[in-house]
């Protein structure tokens, strides 16, 4: 596991995360007597995730497993980011920018509501791919409504998207 660089400025002591193209951000850790814990927490690191489908199960399994660890203290049991949770759910989302890239990592960019908040993050990358209910839904006429321009028989298109969406995220035996 390796460790996060880190800076200090100004009496502030950032983290150096690197987004998918390269290009390095400074994230603040938080000022609290739990900043060692975030050090400690920092030395935890995940497996890259690009955003397939298909790999997205079996890379949050390994996710899991190291939030799992007593370093972390049950953050897999908190439903959203609290003041008793934040340094653990900011030390989540250095940990998880630092391991997406591609199309996840594009989940987060520019987008302030997810600014200390990995747990709120962990939770949006399993809304994304792996949907249920609506979002699924959701995602499937999308993709049929982008893709369905100037077809013969759209209705028979709709269900062949269906199940090859069904059966790309295995939701759906064949």
């Amino acid at each position: 596991m390796q460790q996060q660089p880190t800076v200090t400025h100004d009496g502030v002591e950032y983290v150096i995360i690197y987004d998918g193209s390269g290009r390095p951000h400074l994230v603040p850790l938080p000022t609290s007597p739990t900043t060692t814990e975030a050090s400690r927490i920092h030395k935890d690191s995940f497996p890259k995730f690009d955003g397939s489908y298909d790999k997205f199960p079996s890379w949050l399994t390994q996710v899991d497993a190291t939030l799992e660890s007593s370093r972390w203290k049950n953050i897999l049991q908190d439903i959203s980011t609290t003041p008793q949770n934040a340094t653990r759910s900011q030390a989540l989302r250095v940990a998880l920018l630092n391991c997406l890239t591609k199309d996840p990592l594009h989940l987060f960019q520019n987008d302030p509501t997810y600014q200390g908040k990995g747990i709120e993050m962990r939770q949006r990358l399993n809304t994304k791919y792996q949907p249920t209910g609506v979002e699924a839904l959701f995602d499937i006429l999308t993709h049929f409504f982008s893709s369905s321009n100037h077809l013969p028989n759209p209705r028979h298109h709709l269900l062949q998207e269906c199940e090859f969406y069904l059966l790309e995220r295995k939701l759906l035996d064949r």
